[in-house]
């Protein structure tokens, strides 16, 4: 998206010559959501001699996908070529153990003593999203602290409960909400309508609903960032990303968005 932006604004102001010293001097050149350049042709054409300069002369780059870059059918297939010739690596969501040492190290960050029970508890509930665990243990440390109660379990079942994940069963597989169906509970629950959801028009009401879908949808769908956007009148990626970064950051503080969360969450979940 900066790339993007840097580059219009070049073409825009006729500065291409400073543009490319600038992105072609640096030693390591990191470039996320790759996938979202197949629609722009010329930012693609700029992006391969960029890409060639810094291979040709032996610079570090880094880039990012929501997929391989096999399946990065809507970008040329000379770009597609130059990505697989280097060193993949396949991210995938925290493991049961390295769930439970990122919560160990927030613990310890805190100074706060959780014990052994509770830290599985929460690794076992909160399975993919770092920020949330390490919400969680910022949570409980506070009520534990404002209350006077231990930390335990049934705390974390009380505190958490209402927004995070549900302690899964042994067993059972996860099955993804549809977005459609997460459009039509939030627009019932919220009195809006799913194409005002889907809409351009932004009052503080319709905008906080709509920033609750996205979050549902990332949450409960399982959808990607792009899949969200496209559902929601073709918006950007990063304009999803901060709606939902937003709701995960005031879902912390605000009990009457937790609530609303958690109903529309309990009617999908059905």
């Amino acid at each position: 998206e900066s790339f993007t932006q840097h580059y219009v604004k070049s073409v825009l102001e006729r500065n291409m010559e400073q543009f490319r010293r600038k992105y072609r001097s640096v030693d390591v050149w990191l470039v996320d959501d790759i996938q979202f350049l197949a629609s722009r042709q010329q930012t693609k054409e700029e992006f391969f001699h960029t890409y060639n300069a810094l291979f040709d002369t032996g610079r570090q780059i880094v880039i990012t996908s929501d997929m391989s870059p096999r399946e990065l059918r809507a970008l040329d297939e000379r770009l597609r070529q130059r990505f697989e010739q280097g060193l993949i690596a396949d991210i995938a969501p925290p493991d049961y153990e390295m769930r439970e040492a990122i919560l160990r190290q927030r613990c310890a960050a805190l100074e706060a003593d959780f014990p052994d029970e509770v830290i599985a508890y929460i690794a076992s509930a909160i399975q993919s999203n770092v920020r949330s665990m390490e919400g969680a243990v910022t949570r409980m440390v506070a009520h534990s602290s404002v209350f006077g109660v231990p930390l335990s379990i049934e705390l974390a079942h009380d505190v958490l409960g209402e927004f995070f994940v549900k302690k899964p069963v042994p067993g059972m597989v996860k099955t993804h909400v549809p977005a459609t169906a997460i459009l039509r509970a939030v627009a019932e629950h919220t009195g809006h309508t799913v194409e005002s959801l889907r809409g351009a028009r932004r009052t503080s009401d319709l905008a906080q609903a709509r920033h609750i879908a996205m979050y549902l949808c990332r949450d409960l769908g399982g959808c990607t960032l792009a899949q969200i956007g496209e559902e929601f009148g073709g918006r950007d990626h990063t304009t999803v990303q901060r709606a939902i970064r937003k709701v995960e950051a005031e879902l912390m503080e605000n009990s009457a968005l937790r609530h609303a969360v958690g109903a529309i969450r309990s009617t999908l979940e059905r």
